[in-house]
């Protein structure tokens, strides 16, 4: 199996550009799970989860 190692480098964890690119293109153009319909059995219930910098409803 291929070395699966990847490095960032340190700016990719102290620079603003970094941070606004991951949150541009991970968590505003991706789906992301938020929970099970099964957990939402009434009308009118509803998940509120945390992707990234924006809250997520589930309804």
């Amino acid at each position: 199996m291929a070395n699966m190692l990847h490095l960032l480098p340190a700016e990719a964890y102290t620079r603003q550009d970094w941070f606004d690119r991951e949150q541009r293109d991970i968590f505003f153009r991706t789906w992301r799970y938020a929970g099970f319909m099964e957990d939402i059995t009434e009308p009118g219930q509803y998940i509120t989860v945390q992707a990234g910098l924006r809250p997520t409803l589930m309804g």
